[in-house]
């Protein structure tokens, strides 16, 4: 398949969505950073969602195919695992210390911190997987993030410089002139895709899509820049992205279920009628579930707000 249509299209797709989870992290920073105080139910919520659908899946449905039940499965199933949740629940708890902090700096100041946070954060951690990649195995200890190494940028260091990158935008405007929006995105995509390719020929991981990246992270501003650009209100969008997060929980316990690899040896039109097919099914059965499931939890959860309330933290200035 290397070097085929269909080879070229699945790297091309996979740099196009890889910025995904950035581009949310952006976004909560851009409207998050002038908050003073952050309440506890969302992350009870978040967490809620992943347990319920962990248990749904590994009961609902062995049960359904007449398997037998592991109820040890079960119950290791109340425990939320889910890297994204517990990074993102983490950074809403630490952002109105993050926000207070970002209130003392000047332009000139919070300039040089995003110079010397990136550096250090984004850019060393990214060169470490570089020369780790280049060498073939590990080399323990020259991550600034720590011994393991950067973790594919799946760390609350990656979150946390996304988020003060966000809030200087939404406190300062971009980074470069919005003109160079489109530009700036395409250019950034081309690297994510020569680079993809380099890790491919190559056999080993050189940090091409991981979240810390500083060109997936250029990449994932400029689409947060193209798209804040325009006013565009949609009553159908806001309801449909209700479910939005249920995708994301769902999309990979369903994706099994379609004969995508089989695909790969067909013409390339055929390959993306299917993909398309199976994007479309995905979301809009993992979509209905989740505004369902959303309607539910707001009734129930407004019920606890009235009656018992949440914690919450607010910080003073």
């Amino acid at each position: 398949m290397q070097g085929s249509i269909e080879y070229y299209f699945i790297v091309l797709m996979n740099s196009i969505c890889v910025c995904a989870v950035d581009v949310f992290v952006i976004i909560s920073g851009f409207y998050s950073c002038k908050s003073c105080e952050v309440s506890f139910r969302k992350p009870v919520q978040l967490l809620m969602q992943v347990i319920i659908f962990q248990i749904v899946l590994s009961a609902g449905v062995p049960l359904f195919k007449g398997e037998k039940l592991s109820i040890m499965n079960v119950v290791y199933n109340f425990i939320p695992r889910n890297y994204y949740v517990t990074l993102y629940i983490s950074l809403m708890i630490l952002s109105p210390f993050l926000n207070a902090f970002i209130r003392k700096l000047s332009k000139n100041t919070y300039r040089k911190f995003l110079i010397v946070l990136s550096f250090l954060f984004l850019v060393e951690p990214t060169f470490a997987e570089i020369v780790e990649g280049i060498k073939g195995s590990p080399i323990y200890g020259i991550s600034t993030i720590g011994i393991l190494g950067a973790e594919w940028g799946y760390t609350i260091v990656t979150f946390i410089c996304l988020y003060f990158l966000a809030a200087y935008i939404r406190e300062y405007g971009s980074f470069w002139p919005a003109q160079w929006n489109v530009t700036v995105y395409f250019a950034s995509l081309g690297l994510l895709f020569g680079l993809k390719l380099v890790e491919l020929s190559i056999g080993r991981s050189i940090g091409a899509e991981h979240y810390m990246n500083p060109i997936l992270v250029v990449n994932a501003l400029a689409v947060f820049k193209i798209f804040n650009n325009y006013e565009f209100r949609s009553r159908i969008i806001n309801f449909i992205a209700k479910g939005c997060f249920t995708v994301f929980i769902l999309h990979t316990s369903l994706i099994k279920y379609f004969s995508v690899v089989e695909y790969l040896n067909s013409n390339i039109i055929m390959f993306i009628i299917h993909w398309i097919q199976c994007v479309i099914i995905i979301f809009v059965l993992c979509d209905v579930i989740g505004i369902i499931y959303t309607t539910i939890e707001k009734i129930i959860f407004d019920l606890i707000q009235k009656n018992v309330g949440f914690f919450f933290i607010k910080i003073e200035d």
